[in-house]
């Protein structure tokens, strides 16, 4: 076993698996028992295919949060094919898409959070801005507009890569006025032999001029 210190692998981003997995530990039932999975060798993977909504899935349980700090699911999966990554490769072979929540989903978790004493939240996303998809402008839009008339003490970490960046530069002062304080940029290299290498599909022109957006904004 590569790992033999777990007592089980989970290969799937199946988030529905993952809650019949937990259901069958507290009843300590059969793990070979559960639907639609193949369970070898300590490892379940999903026999589904992934096409449910994020929308779908229940928010987590925080009945007992005391911290400033909490994580918002924005989006799952990646378009990406950075060749440092495994993820494009699950996906290509399981056939999984990115997904984006509905705006409107997000802004009321952040409100229940919010009513928790939440001061600060990492928007949890590959990137905040696209996943090349054809609605990009409207998810975006709809998220800005969604953070009106919402006059909350918060602020907020996302992930954006710098093609996005610099496509969607004209977003960045809603979002900033909705409480957005710090970005992680994945910049990986400075040097354009280096980033084709990587199959980033970003020149090192485009993450200086990513950095210059951010500094003035």
């Amino acid at each position: 076993s590569l790992f033999p210190d777990a007592d089980i692998g989970v290969a799937s981003n199946d988030y529905n698996l993952w809650s019949n997995l937990i259901d069958c530990i507290e009843s300590k039932g059969n793990l070979t028992n559960i639907d639609d999975t193949l369970y070898d060798n300590k490892i379940i993977y999903s026999l589904r295919k992934e096409d449910y909504s994020l929308d779908d899935l229940p928010l987590p349980k925080r009945s007992s949060t005391t911290n400033e700090v909490s994580n918002v699911l924005v989006s799952s999966g990646c378009n990406g094919c950075c060749t440092f990554c495994a993820l494009h490769l699950y996906n290509l072979k399981c056939g999984v898409k990115a997904r984006k929540r509905n705006p409107q989903k997000i802004w009321e978790e952040i409100d229940e959070l919010y009513k928790k004493g939440v001061k600060y939240v990492v928007l949890e996303s590959d990137d905040l801005f696209s996943f090349n998809v054809e609605d990009s402008n409207h998810w975006i839009s709809d998220f800005c507009e969604c953070s009106k008339n919402r006059n909350y003490d918060l602020k907020f970490h996302a992930y954006l890569r710098a093609d996005n960046l610099l496509k969607y530069k004209e977003y960045l002062p809603f979002l900033k006025k909705a409480g957005l304080c710090e970005v992680f940029v994945g910049i990986e290299s400075f040097c354009d032999r280096q980033l084709k290498l990587y199959s980033k599909h970003v020149s090192a022109k485009n993450n200086i001029n990513a950095f210059k957006i951010l500094k003035k904004s």
